[in-house]
C-alpha cells in the first residue's frame, strides 16, 4: 500500500535534513545557534515531503531524487570532515558507513530489478533482499552518526577514544568533555 511505502520513505528524507544540519554545523563554536539553517532545511524538507506524497508515481523516481540528492551531499560533506579531522585514519567510521550503505543498496537493487525473476530455480523475492537494505542502512547510519560525533569532538579538541573492535558496533567515549557516550 502506498501509505506504508510513504511510512518507509519519508523518514529517510526527514533524516537527511537532520544529517545535513549536523554537517553544516560540525565546525560551529560550542553553543552557537543556526536558526537560518534549521529553517531553510525544514522548508526544503517540507517541499520534498509534499512533492513525494502528491506527485511521486509508482516508480518512486521523485523519492529517489530527493533522498539520493541528500545522500550525495551528506557523502561529500562527510568526506570533507574526514579530510579535516581524520587525516591519519584514526577511525574507519566513514568507510564502515559507506560500505554498509553500498552493500545494502546492492541487495535492494537486486531485489528491485529481479523481484519477479527466477534465477537458478530460486525466486529472488523469496529471499527478501530488501531487508538487507534496512540492515545495511541501519549500520551505515549508526556509523555515520558516530563519525560526526567524532569529528565534532575533534573540532572541539576533546580527547576521545573509539570503543569496540567490530565496525558498526562501536561507540565514542569523550575523556574531557561534558558528555560521555558509551
Amino acid at each position: 500500500m502506498r501509505e506504508w511505502q510513504l511510512a518507509d520513505e519519508l523518514p529517510m528524507v526527514w533524516s537527511n535534513g537532520v544529517f545535513v544540519y549536523c554537517i553544516l554545523t560540525a565546525e560551529d563554536k560550542e553553543g552557537k545557534k543556526r536558526p537560518e539553517y534549521a529553517a531553510l532545511i525544514s522548508i526544503i524538507t517540507v517541499i520534498m515531503t509534499f512533492a513525494i506524497i502528491f506527485f511521486d508515481t509508482e516508480d518512486q523516481m521523485l523519492f529517489l531524487l530527493c533522498y539520493g540528492g541528500g545522500v550525495v551531499y551528506i557523502l561529500f560533506g562527510s568526506r570533507s570532515l574526514d579530510t579535516k579531522f581524520n587525516s591519519t585514519n584514526e577511525v574507519i567510521l566513514l568507510e564502515t558507513s559507506i560500505l554498509s550503505y553500498v552493500g545494502g543498496f546492492c541487495f535492494w537493487l537486486v531485489d528491485r530489478l529481479f523481484c519477479n525473476e527466477i534465477i537458478a530455480g530460486l525466486h529472488i523475492r523469496s529471499m527478501h533482499l530488501h531487508s538487507f537494505w534496512h540492515l545495511g542502512a541501519g549500520i551505515g547510519t549508526f556509523s555515520m552518526v558516530l563519525f560526526w560525533i567524532w569529528c565534532r569532538n575533534a573540532y572541539l579538541k576533546r580527547t576521545q577514544i573509539l570503543l569496540g573492535s567490530i565496525p558498526g558496533m562501536q561507540f565514542v567515549s569523550v575523556e574531557n568533555g561534558a558528555s560521555k557516550l558509551v
